[in-house]
Parts: structure tokens; sequence; C-alpha cells
């Protein structure tokens, strides 16, 4: 839902595949956890990016066999 935090988990994970791998990129997700503290909130952040390279290595990867 727009304004929520997810919102900007999403939008990051989106952007970073688009960017890296010059496609439309269509990103869905949510997230709620009860009085979660900073640390978490930043662990989740490293954990998304993470799977954004994730991701785009198996797009680069597919991409390339295909040729």
């Amino acid at each position: 839902m727009t304004g929520h935090k997810d919102e900007y988990l999403c939008r990051k994970l989106s952007e970073q595949i688009c960017a890296a791998c010059k496609t439309t990129v269509v990103c869905t997700g949510g997230v709620h956890i009860d009085q979660i503290t900073k640390d978490e909130i930043q662990e989740i952040m490293r954990t998304v990016e993470e799977m954004g390279n994730i991701v785009i290595r198996h797009i680069k990867k597919r991409n390339e066999d295909s040729k």
C-alpha cells in the first residue's frame, strides 16, 4: 500500500533490478513485524538488496545462456 514502508522495499528492489538489467520490473510484497527494531529494519533492507543481487545474477545468466 502506498505510504507503507513495504512500498519502499518493493520500490528499492524493482529499481535495483530495472537499472541493472534494463528491463521492466514489477514487485509486490509485504512485511509486517510487530514492534520492529532499527536493527531489524536494517537487516531487512540488507536482505532485500541481497535478493536483488541474486535476481540480477539469475536474469543476466539466463540472458547469456539464451544467446
